[in-house]
């Protein structure tokens, strides 16, 4: 199997006389740049994470997809947190608070994002009890819910959290494909089947827009004439290439 890199790059796709299949894989199952939030609440790049170090999850994943800050948009709470209201108050609430809301009170770990919580006319949260200052024109809204700091990384009930080792060498669909791309570089000789380390080479991945892991790129003529992305069966993948040749 052809191994691309920066150097043979052009040679072999861009100027090559047939179009070209690059699979653009990588030893990680998310994007390289993906920004994974770990427990010590410090962001890193999936590249730079090593196999068990403790994660925090989102939406029962373990990357922090396309957020360059520790922002959540779902109903993903520590054991800490710091609600942002629409007129950007912040709330620091435990799990064991409770609010007092339109539907009656709710504890801190099911609120959810554009739950309205009631604030005092002094501006204090409605936390634990409802003194007679409670007044409903300072009705807020959720918008935001950071994680400010975890003392304690555990599944427990739905929390989305822990993640152990994750994040394997060779991801699931990577591994699941390559004995189809090596099957098909056998198979059609009318097209030329080559494999490049996004890992290797973050700045060509970048170039052709590489997201999702394993993405692979066809090329004819020095264009890209667009990309399959995913696992799929031999016969499916050998269509949707035809298809774009």
């Amino acid at each position: 199997m052809l191994e691309l890199n920066d150097d043979n790059f052009d040679k072999e796709v861009l100027k090559s006389d047939k179009p070209v299949v690059v699979d653009f894989w990588a030893e990680w199952c998310v994007d390289i740049d993906t920004e994974i939030l770990r427990a010590d609440n410090l962001i890193s790049k999936a590249k730079d994470i090593k196999n068990n170090d403790v994660l925090l999850t989102f939406d029962g994943k373990n990357i922090v997809p396309d957020y360059v800050k520790k922002s959540f948009t779902s109903n993903i709470l520590g054991h800490c947190k710091e609600i942002t209201t629409i007129s950007n108050k912040k709330i620091k609430v435990t799990d064991e608070h409770e609010f007092f809301t339109k539907d009656g009170w709710k504890a801190a770990s099911y609120l959810n994002v554009n739950d309205k919580v009631a604030v005092f006319s002094d501006g204090k949260e409605s936390c634990n009890e409802l003194p007679n200052a409670l007044i409903w024109d300072n009705i807020l809204e959720v918008k935001e819910i950071y994680l400010e700091s975890v003392q304690k990384i555990s599944m427990q009930n739905n929390h989305n959290f822990i993640a152990n080792g994750f994040l394997a060498h060779n991801c699931g669909p990577c591994k699941a494909m390559a004995p189809v791309f090596e099957e098909l570089s056998k198979e059609m000789k009318d097209v030329k089947f080559a494999k490049i380390n996004v890992d290797d080479h973050p700045e060509l991945a970048s170039t052709y827009g590489v997201m999702g892991i394993p993405n692979f790129v066809v090329f004819k003529d020095g264009d890209v004439l667009g990309n399959i992305v995913g696992s799929m069966p031999k016969s499916s993948f050998k269509d949707e290439i035809k298809k774009l040749i």
